[in-house]
């Protein structure tokens, strides 16, 4: 029942006044690029992508020269940049630069926030992305861009929930703390299915590889995807718990 209750949500948002947007092309490139292992990836084609949006270059220029990274001499060419932050942390900057920008804002409610959601969007990201490390990688297949970017989407669904039905939504964030269940137990009560359903049907219209898609899916209960997506479903459930114990 909560697939095809999923599907109707989804449709429901597809067709509102709300249009979701379209990814830039250069977004879909660099998809593409990250699928590949970071040995792989090809510096000189990375930069030129980055270098055909001005704001995304000026902000990877301001990363390379910001604190965290510390330089001595400012660096002032994308290519310098990519070398100097490395290129997990440059394709983790540009998944961010332009999910958070093409993504509709998350509207105000009461205990949960915008900056809240993207703060713990960028947490399982990064958990996610550590997890997929082939130094360290718990699946063999995993690749560290693709796994930042299934935890950095794995809430989408909860986003245009919010967006789209934004009173019932809030009964939501209010039933998983007054009654003490968990938030997906909350959605089913609710909506009669779950974000995470919401966003697989949502991620299809984007044209998004299916193993990203399902992985988002059942990251819930990876037991119920197929044996090939069970493995990034399952190790985006832990990012999710890691991001949930860390308190963001």
């Amino acid at each position: 029942m909560s697939k095809y209750t999923a599907e109707r949500i989804a449709l429901d948002i597809i067709k509102s006044g709300k249009k979701l947007p379209q990814l830039p092309s250069v977004s879909q490139r660099l998809l593409f690029l990250s699928r590949q292992p970071i040995d792989k990836i090809d510096v000189t084609s990375l930069s030129r992508l980055i270098e055909s949006d001005p704001a995304l270059t000026a902000t990877i220029l301001q990363l390379a020269n910001s604190p965290v990274f510390g330089t001595l001499k400012k660096i002032v060419g994308i290519r310098q940049a990519i070398m100097h932050i490395g290129l997990e942390e440059t394709i983790s900057s540009v998944y961010d630069y332009f999910y958070r920008g093409v993504l509709p804002r998350f509207p105000q409610l009461k205990g949960f926030s915008g900056k809240d959601y993207w703060d713990h969007s960028w947490a399982c990201a990064t958990a996610n992305r550590m997890l997929g490390h082939p130094f360290h990688a718990l699946m063999g297949k995993a690749v560290p861009g693709e796994m930042y970017i299934v935890g950095l989407l794995h809430g989408i669904g909860k986003l245009f929930l919010a967006i789209s039905r934004p009173d019932d939504f809030q009964r939501c964030l209010d039933s998983a703390r007054d009654l003490n269940v968990t938030f997906e137990q909350a959605e089913k009560n609710i909506f009669g299915t779950t974000d995470a359903e919401i966003a697989y049907n949502i991620l299809k219209e984007w044209n998004f590889p299916e193993h990203i898609s399902t992985a988002i899916r059942h990251f819930y209960s990876p037991l119920g995807a197929d044996k090939e997506y069970r493995g990034l479903a399952a190790l985006t459930q832990l990012a999710h718990y890691i991001a949930n114990i860390s308190r963001i």
